[in-house]
């Protein structure tokens, strides 16, 4: 048997999903800590909540895109109660989505996911440099142009639009946002970030302790802060 397969909640999701053994085998790539870090955070994944995109991720051998947003899912629904928390939630009759919905202090936070291997994976693999930084950030600004601009349109104006990124490589993403941003005045290509979302929610989760940050851009992005904040001090 696997070791992946001998926890529960990674089973039973695994048997929810199309491919079930193949999902088990490429999980069994991870350390004993952190199947025990996702089986804890599949606990809180409910009956009719939207998995399958999960598993496909997983298949095909993205497990980080995958965990980050099972991660933050946890971390909210643990939190706040899994009534909050939403998962791939419409904004459009077009079946565009974000990936969590929290409500909470009777705010409604759009929250999309990001992960190096899709954000800042580009630079690092490219030999790093700022030429490699500025195809980095251009996989940001369409996902911000794509969805979030027209999310923007259709949502109300008080909905509270968040990027989340999961720093795989702890500091030294946080670091290459924070040079990207830096350097956005002197590049004509790419609209600011305030444009279409409210801030940048920057997280890691490994072995136990969780890393949280928040860049605001707007003043609605100061509720993001507190959303922040009330993770921690209730976590």
């Amino acid at each position: 048997m696997s070791k992946a397969k001998s926890y529960e909640h990674i089973r039973e999701f695994a048997q929810s999903v199309a491919k079930t053994d193949a999902v088990l085998g490429e999980l069994n790539i991870l350390t004993e800590q952190e199947l025990a870090d996702l089986n804890n955070s599949l606990d809180y994944v409910g009956a009719n909540d939207p998995v399958a995109e999960w598993g496909s991720e997983i298949r095909e051998g993205n497990i980080t895109r995958a965990t980050a947003e099972i991660f933050l899912m946890w971390h909210f629904r643990r939190v706040f109660s899994y009534d909050t928390v939403t998962l791939n939630a419409e904004y459009t009759n077009s079946g565009k989505d974000f990936d969590l919905l929290v409500e909470w202090n009777n705010k409604e936070y759009w929250i999309d996911v990001r992960t190096p291997e899709g954000a800042f994976g580009e630079m690092e693999n490219a030999g790093g440099g700022w030429i490699a930084g500025d195809r980095t950030w251009a996989s940001i600004a369409n996902k911000l142009e794509q969805q979030f601009e027209k999310a923007r349109e259709v949502l109300h104006d008080d909905a509270i639009l968040v990027l989340a990124v999961y720093l795989k490589a702890g500091l030294v993403d946080q670091l290459s946002i924070g040079q990207q941003l830096h350097h956005l005045g002197q590049q004509d290509d790419f609209e600011h970030p305030g444009k279409f979302c409210d801030a940048f929610l920057e997280y890691l989760y490994h072995s136990g302790k969780t890393t949280i940050d928040v860049r605001e851009f707007t003043t609605q992005g100061e509720k993001v802060t507190a959303l922040k904040e009330e993770l921690i001090q209730q976590g």
